[in-house]
C-alpha cells in the first residue's frame, strides 16, 4: 500500500504543469497626429482589441504584435500612406507591460487620374455628363481607399436611374506609383442594354391578394427603367405591415422587345397583432391603452383596429377601419367610431362620434383627406349642462418630409386641418396650421435640433358662445410642457381653463444621444389662447422649460420629461412629469 502511494505521488509530480504566468499589457500608438487615422488604427489593432485576453508569455505577446503589422498597414493605406514604417517595442519589465507601436506614415499619396470606360475603351452611356467629382473623387485629393470604393455604387446608380437595369462595374484597377507618390484609378463599366419595365411576377402571397401587391408597383408597363421606382415599391410594401420580407428586382436579361421582366417576392407576416402602452401625466394621471389589429381583414389589405383606453381622466373605446385603393390606387376609404368619457378641469364630457371619408396619397410626402362626421355629446361645464348633436366636415392636407415617423432627425412637416361644424344652434369653422422642422448637427446624428409652431383659430362663434369642448386649449405633454393639461391659457376664478377662439404654440428642443439607447433633451416652449379670432402674442405668452430623458427602442423612444412653468401662477403646479412613447413632436 505504501509503495502504491509513493508511486502515485511520483506520477503526479511528473505530469504536473507549472502555472502559466499571463501578461497584462497596455498598447500605445505614437507618431500619428490625425485623430481619425489614430482612431481607425486602434480599431484595427488586435493588440488594442485583445488587451483583456492576456497572452501567456512574452513570446506570445511578440507574435501578437507582429500579427498586427498587416492590419495597421492596411489602415494606413486606406488613408493614402503607402510608405509607412511600423516598429514595435515591448517593455515586459513594467507592470503592466508596455507595448509601444511607433508609426512613421511617410508621404501621403495623391489621386491623379480617374478613368471610367467600357471594356472597349469608350465612355459608357450617360457618364460623359459627369466628372469624377460627381462620384466623390477629385484629382489632387489624398489617395484614400474609401472614396474609391464608394464611387462604384454611385456610378452604377446613374445608369440604373436612367434605363440600364443590369449595369455593373466589371472591373476596378488601382495603380500606385511609388516614384511619383500618386494613385490612378480605372473603372471598367458594363452598362448592359437599355430597357423599360416589362411584365411583373408576384410570388409568396397566400392570404394577401396578389393584385394588391401589383398595385403597389410605382412604375407602369413600358416605362423606362428607373431604380427609384423599384425602391419606392419596396418601401410601400414594407410600410403596409403585411410582409416580413420584400424583395423587388429585375430579371437577369432583357427580352426581345427591350423590356425587362420584374419580380416581387414577399413573405407574409401574421396579420393580427396586440399591443399595450402606458402613459403618465401629472395633470391627467396614469392611463393605459391596448389595441387589437387585423391588417388583412378580407384579403385586400383592409385594416381594422380596436382600441381601448382607460385612465384617471379618460376612458374610451374606438374602432378604425381602412380599405386601400378605392376607385383608384392610393385612395383609401376610412371610417371610425368612438365612445369616450372625459373628466377634465375645463369640463366633463360623454360623447359618441362616427366618421367616414377618404384619404389620398398624392406623393411620398403629400397626403390629403376629407370626410363627414356626426357626434352626440353630453357636456357638463360651469355655465350649465349641454346636450348637442353636431355635424362636421373634416378636411386636411399634410406634408411629411422627415426621415422617421417616431424619431425624425432630418426634414420638416407641415399640416393644415379645418372642420366646418353645424348643429344644435352652432355654426363655426375650426382650423389649425402646424409646422415642425428637424436638423442633425453632426454626421452621427447624435445632436438633433427640433422646433415647431402651431396656430389655431375658430371663426363663426364667439369664444363664450362655443361649447367648452370645442374651444381651443394649450398646455400639457403634447403642447406647452410645464403647465397642466389645457392650462397654458386664461383660468377662471376656480383655476379651471377657459379656452379660446385662437391659439399659438411654439417650441424648441435639443435631442442629445449619449449612447445608442440613452439620450437627454433640454426643451423650451411657449403658448397661449386668446378670445380673438387670431392670436395676439403681444397680450402675453406662457413659458415652460425642462429636461427630458429618452430610452431608444426599436419601436421608438420612450420619453420621460420634467418641466416647470417659467411664469408660474398661484394655480399652477411647480412642475409637471410626462411619460409616454415617441418624441414630443
Amino acid at each position: 500500500m505504501r509503495r502504491a502511494l509513493v508511486a502515485l505521488i511520483v506520477l503526479l509530480c511528473a505530469t504536473a504543469r507549472p502555472a502559466i504566468a499571463e501578461i497584462t499589457y497596455k498598447t500605445e500608438i505614437t507618431g500619428v497626429d490625425d485623430k481619425a487615422l489614430l482612431r481607425d488604427l486602434r480599431a484595427a489593432s488586435q493588440l488594442v482589441q485583445d488587451e483583456k485576453r492576456k497572452p501567456d508569455s512574452a513570446l506570445a505577446l511578440e507574435r501578437r504584435a507582429e500579427a498586427d503589422r498587416q492590419r495597421l498597414d492596411a489602415a494606413l493605406r486606406a488613408y493614402g500612406y503607402y510608405d509607412a514604417t511600423i516598429a514595435f517595442a515591448i517593455d515586459d519589465s513594467a507592470d503592466p507591460a508596455r507595448v509601444r507601436v511607433t508609426i512613421t506614415p511617410g508621404p501621403r499619396y495623391t489621386l491623379t487620374t480617374v478613368t471610367i470606360a467600357t471594356e472597349q475603351g469608350n465612355t459608357p452611356p450617360l457618364l460623359e455628363r459627369y466628372t469624377p467629382q460627381a462620384f466623390g473623387l477629385k484629382p489632387g485629393d489624398p489617395a484614400l481607399s474609401k472614396p474609391v470604393l464608394d464611387a462604384e455604387p454611385k456610378i452604377v446608380r446613374v445608369l440604373t436611374e436612367h434605363g440600364y437595369p443590369l449595369a455593373k462595374i466589371a472591373k476596378r484597377r488601382v495603380e500606385i506609383d511609388k516614384a511619383t507618390k500618386t494613385m490612378d484609378v480605372t473603372y471598367t463599366v458594363d452598362s448592359g442594354p437599355l430597357a423599360a419595365f416589362g411584365p411583373l411576377t408576384v410570388s409568396g402571397t397566400k392570404d394577401v391578394d396578389s393584385d394588391y401587391v401589383r398595385r403597389r408597383a410605382a412604375w407602369g408597363d413600358g416605362t423606362p427603367y428607373d431604380i427609384r421606382f423599384v425602391e419606392k415599391t419596396r418601401k410601400d410594401l414594407v410600410g403596409s405591415g403585411l410582409f416580413s420580407t420584400v424583395r423587388v428586382r429585375p430579371a437577369d436579361s432583357v427580352d426581345a422587345d427591350g423590356r425587362i421582366p420584374m419580380i416581387i417576392e414577399v413573405t407574409e407576416r401574421a396579420p393580427r397583432s396586440i399591443a399595450v402602452g402606458l402613459n403618465y401625466d401629472t395633470s391627467l394621471g396614469a392611463s393605459g391603452r391596448a389595441y387589437w389589429e387585423h391588417r388583412n381583414l378580407f384579403g385586400g389589405a383592409e385594416r381594422l383596429r380596436t382600441t381601448a383606453e382607460t385612465g384617471e381622466k379618460r376612458q374610451a373605446l374606438q374602432g378604425d377601419f381602412r380599405k386601400p385603393d378605392v376607385l383608384t390606387t392610393n385612395r383609401d376609404f376610412v371610417a371610425s367610431a368612438v365612445a369616450e368619457n372625459e373628466q377634465l378641469d375645463a369640463y366633463n364630457r360623454r360623447r359618441v362620434l362616427f366618421f367616414s371619408g377618404f384619404e389620398q396619397r398624392f406623393s411620398d410626402v403629400w397626403t390629403g383627406g376629407a370626410g363627414g362626421q356626426v357626434e352626440r355629446t353630453h357636456l357638463e361645464q360651469p355655465e350649465g349642462n349641454l346636450d348637442y348633436t353636431m355635424f362636421g366636415l373634416p378636411l386636411f392636407l399634410r406634408r411629411d418630409g422627415t426621415d422617421s415617423l417616431l424619431d425624425p432627425t432630418e426634414g420638416s412637416r407641415q399640416s393644415i386641418a379645418t372642420t366646418p361644424y353645424t348643429g344644435s344652434g352652432f355654426t363655426f369653422l375650426s382650423s389649425r396650421l402646424q409646422a415642425s422642422a428637424y436638423r442633425a448637427l453632426d454626421d452621427r446624428k447624435d445632436y438633433v435640433l427640433a422646433g415647431y409652431a402651431a396656430v389655431g383659430t375658430i371663426v363663426g362663434e364667439s369664444r363664450d358662445a362655443l361649447p367648452k369642448d370645442k374651444r381651443l386649449y394649450v398646455g400639457g405633454g403634447g403642447s406647452v410642457r410645464g403647465y397642466g393639461y389645457q392650462k397654458a391659457g386664461p383660468l377662471d376664478s376656480a383655476g379651471n381653463p377657459i379656452g379660446g377662439s385662437s391659439s399659438l404654440e411654439l417650441g424648441m428642443e435639443l435631442r442629445i444621444k449619449i449612447t445608442e439607447t440613452i439620450g437627454v433633451v433640454p426643451f423650451f416652449e411657449a403658448g397661449n389662447v386668446y378670445d380673438s379670432v387670431l392670436p395676439r402674442p403681444g397680450d402675453g405668452l406662457h413659458y415652460g422649460a425642462g429636461l427630458g430623458l429618452r430610452y431608444y427602442t426599436p419601436f421608438g423612444p420612450v420619453r420621460f420629461d420634467v418641466a416647470v412653468p417659467l411664469n408660474k401662477r398661484p394655480e399652477d403646479d411647480s412642475f409637471q412629469i410626462y411619460v409616454s412613447i415617441g418624441q414630443a413632436f
